[in-house]
């Protein structure tokens, strides 16, 4: 007998979500002006689509699940080089070993991030009657972005030290 049904009647119940922000998002969601329902509406999405063998995309999701309690040492801020920023490229940085684990935050592949789902919704989805260019998206999506990041950074990260990486 299946559990997916039984897991997805609870699974999103921020109580249940191991992610702290979408836990967040998902308590507070008045805080980071969304909908409850959206966020719920994707993790559903998420894992009916991961757990569907017969969808071809379910091979292309991957779901890490992080053993262990929540221990940060240190909140890192990542900034890329030009040469990185050009070939649209970020370098992958671990955030745990056997001797710490820390949050990262790589502002430059946040941005390449953002680039791509501005450039896909305003060409491909942007069907009503006031088209917004990708540039105006970029900026929104920049704007809505850093709020959840202060939001979710001030409770995560409010008692750890703060580092400014900069790879050149």
């Amino acid at each position: 007998m299946s559990m997916i049904p039984d897991i997805l009647q609870v699974i999103t119940n921020h109580d249940n979500i191991g992610d702290m922000h979408f836990k967040m998002i998902l308590k507070y969601p008045a805080k980071y002006n969304f909908r409850k329902e959206l966020i719920e509406m994707f993790i559903l999405s998420f894992f009916k689509t991961l757990w569907n063998k017969d969808n071809e995309i379910s091979a292309k999701i991957n779901l890490d699940i992080l053993a262990g309690s929540h221990n940060e040492s240190a909140f890192v801020e990542v900034r890329s080089d030009k040469e990185c920023e050009k070939a649209m490229l970020t370098p992958l940085l671990p955030n745990k070993n056997k001797f710490a684990s820390i949050l990262i935050n790589h502002l430059d592949a946040i941005s390449v991030r953002r680039a791509q789902m501005a450039e896909f919704f305003s060409n491909k989805i942007n069907h009503h009657q006031d088209p917004v260019d990708g540039n105006t998206m970029f900026n929104r999506l920049n704007h809505h972005g850093y709020i959840a990041l202060d939001i979710t950074g001030s409770y995560v990260a409010k008692n750890l030290p703060f580092y400014t990486i900069n790879l050149a």
